[in-house]
């Protein structure tokens, strides 16, 4: 029972581990804008929405915006991180 307990919490505390990492090495702008840009990544990930590393951050965030039928302050949300991306680019 512990090694399944252990198995099941390993992958959710291996993430969290990698996003507090990525956050408090993001110490300017442009770091910020990849950390925000590769957590979106990675959450797409989780929830097996497909993505491709050859598609830009604003061809991604138009996408997503039109596939996934996000609200209006999701959808402000992704555009902010998108810009943020390009800028930082």
């Amino acid at each position: 029972m512990v090694v399944i307990a252990v198995l099941l919490v390993t992958p959710r505390l291996a993430r969290s581990l990698t996003r507090r990492r990525r956050w408090s090495r993001a110490t300017d702008d442009r770091q910020r804008a990849q950390a925000a840009w590769l957590e979106l990544l990675d959450n797409l990930t989780d929830h097996q929405v497909a993505w491709s590393a050859s598609e830009s951050p604003r061809a991604l965030g138009t996408r997503l915006a039109r596939t996934l039928r996000l609200s209006p302050g999701a959808a402000a949300a992704l555009a902010r991180i998108v810009h943020a991306t390009e800028r930082a680019r």
